[in-house]
């Protein structure tokens, strides 16, 4: 039997999807990798720590500048399996989970300072890699849900059941991302705050 290769792509929130004719044997992996990127803040006397980074902190989301953020990204792509029928199953699912984190840093500073802010920082990243996590249990559960599908009728219904899956399974964890938000008051209740 002629194997073919298929290629589909989404645009959504720039998602690569392919599918690949393959074997029978399903296979599945996740890969993670976040990374981290730091802005610069001078300390200065008369200037809390907060007012500090505030002045020059990159992140702005919604209008409203923050201290911290977490950008996370799931790619995935899976290959199915086309038997003499024509039904199709899913052979193997490859998920990236990509997720860059963005921290202060700050210059100078008295004692005192310098450890108010090496506390809030690690708290802070506390929170980052809650946002990250929720990034990363999309991306398994994207590859579970995708290798547990049914077999389909064809290869096109089968590419289009898993999309759909995954792209629900990504709106579910931007919701989660939203709402972990809203319950630690963007890091407050974990200790990511500078109150003077």
């Amino acid at each position: 039997m002629p194997q073919k290769f298929l290629h589909y792509g989404c645009c959504f929130s720039g998602l690569i999807v392919a599918a690949f004719a393959f074997s029978p044997l399903a296979l599945a992996a996740v890969h993670e990798n976040v990374s981290f990127s730091t802005y610069s803040a001078q300390a200065q006397a008369g200037k809390s720590i907060y007012e500090t980074l505030f002045a020059v902190s990159p992140v702005k989301d919604g209008g409203k500048t923050f201290l911290g953020h977490t950008k996370w990204n799931v790619n995935w792509k899976f290959r199915w399996w086309r038997e003499a029928s024509g039904a199709c199953k899913i052979s193997s699912v490859d998920v990236n989970v990509v997720g860059k984190i963005t921290l202060p840093e700050l210059i100078g500073g008295d004692a005192s300072q310098r450890a108010k802010f090496s506390a809030f920082l690690q708290n802070l990243r506390t929170h980052e890699m809650g946002h990250y996590q929720i990034g990363l249990n999309a991306g398994k559960e994207i590859e579970r849900g995708i290798l547990a599908l049914p077999v389909h009728g064809n290869c096109r219904a089968l590419e289009e059941s898993a999309n759909r899956y995954a792209r629900q399974v990504l709106d579910a964890h931007k919701g989660a991302d939203a709402q972990y938000d809203a319950q630690t008051k963007h890091g407050k209740t974990q200790g990511a705050s500078l109150t003077d």
